[in-house]
């Protein structure tokens, strides 16, 4: 699946509080549990401990303001729940990035089997490599722009099967 399909599928979430890593994770799982966006099968609680162990590990910072928080292991109980959310903080967050710089955008990235779970990073990750898809992250574009960003030309061109 595609990180536009996916990406419509977790939505894009605004003001999200966190002043670190573990309390901005919290605080999207909680976001995405009470909204009804986690499908069935999901364990919120083991949700967030995995991804804070994953946090614990090694940051998710990928620098410029971007983290891709994921647990290590997929834990989407069906394809149909594979999902990516986007939350932009309330306020900058330290994230242990490289560049040190603080996130201003993080994907939560929710798979459910091991290909699924490399191809949507790998995806993301081409997306983020875009200077059109970040000026739209720095600018905290919606879900609609963001969305049709993905579907055009060239960022489709970027996943599709022939690549």
């Amino acid at each position: 699946m595609n990180p536009a399909e996916l990406l419509a599928r977790g939505g894009v979430w605004y003001n999200m509080a966190g002043s670190d890593p573990e309390s901005a994770l919290a605080g999207a799982v909680a976001a995405l549990a009470s909204s009804g966006r986690l499908a069935e099968g999901f364990d919120p609680d083991g949700l967030l401990h995995s991804l804070v162990g994953r946090e614990a590990t090694t940051s998710t910072a990928l620098g410029g303001g971007i983290a891709f928080p994921h647990p290590r292991e997929p834990l989407a109980p069906s394809p149909d729940a594979a999902l990516i959310a986007l939350f932009y903080p309330r306020f900058p967050v330290p994230w242990n990035a490289a560049d040190s710089a603080p996130v201003r955008a993080f994907f939560l990235v929710l798979s459910h089997n091991p290909h699924g779970h490399l191809t949507a990073l790998s995806r993301l990750a081409k997306a983020c490599a875009l200077d059109g898809f970040r000026a739209l992250l720095a600018d905290e574009a919606g879900e609609r722009e963001l969305v049709a960003y993905l579907s055009a030309e060239p960022a489709s061109s970027l996943w599709s099967p022939t690549r």
